[in-house]
């Protein structure tokens, strides 16, 4: 009998994982199907794949189209080359863009869920520019080239924003919280202004190589204190171009 009950264990165990490794794999090829089956494909251009909504009127697929041209332009003089091809999901805006997004009902402006697709809100009555874009082609480039950084979340938003995000509108008041060592764990904007200090520090100021940004594993703490001390001796003026 606890023979039996050990067998009926390990099997549901083995297909669990099973099951737990197939959605990981499979799930966004299907998702992207299935998103892809309520828009259509306006544009591409080398690798990338440009599915829209059908509530864009044509001066804004034109309007996509030339932002897209730019995007791939910045990504070039950046060394960001993408080699496989990529899927950008177009949505008019942000409820439709939720209502076929089930992942997550608080999409901002963009997401990617895997290398080869990202969702993008879009909406032509709203300032935006091609910052969320190029994030999320930035993490396109990331996970083709060192795989996702599941430990240090920091790193992968950081080096997208790095790279995406030249100003931050609320930055004097994230630098205030910074160097007074007041950190909130849910306020999603800090978390993205911290990211992006550090890759920052790192790569524009310190100049460590890419490829070692990604090898090695930080102590963010002591890296704070780092970065810390450096904007208040002037040695580091951060976000400078």
């Amino acid at each position: 009998m606890r023979r039996r009950v050990l067998t009926i264990v390990i099997v549901f165990i083995s297909l669990t994982i099973c099951v737990h490794i197939m959605l990981k794999i499979f799930a966004p090829i299907f998702m992207s199907h299935y998103w892809k089956s309520n828009t259509c494909l306006k544009y591409q251009k080398e690798n990338v794949f440009v599915y829209t909504s059908r509530l864009y009127n044509d001066d804004e697929l034109e309007g996509i189209q030339e932002t897209i041209d730019s995007v791939l332009v910045f990504l070039k003089k950046a060394n960001l080359t993408i080699t496989h091809r990529i899927d950008l999901i177009f949505f008019r805006n942000l409820s439709e863009s939720v209502k076929y997004h089930s992942i997550s009902s608080d999409l901002y402006g963009g997401v990617n869920i895997g290398y080869a697709c990202s969702f993008i809100s879009y909406d032509f009555s709203k300032k935006q520019n091609i910052s969320i874009i190029i994030h999320e082609l930035v993490h396109s480039y990331e996970y083709d080239k060192y795989g996702r950084s599941k430990d240090e979340k920091w790193k992968s938003e950081g080096f997208a924003e790095f790279h995406s995000n030249p100003f931050y509108p609320d930055i004097y008041e994230f630098n205030d919280k910074f160097l007074q060592s007041i950190e909130d764990d849910t306020d999603i904007g800090f978390f993205y202004f911290l990211g992006r200090l550090r890759t920052d520090y790192l790569l524009r100021h310190k100049g460590i190589p890419e490829d070692e940004y990604w090898e090695t594993k930080y102590d963010t703490d002591k890296l704070d204190d780092e970065i810390r001390e450096a904007l208040r001796s002037g040695e580091y003026r951060a976000f400078e171009q």
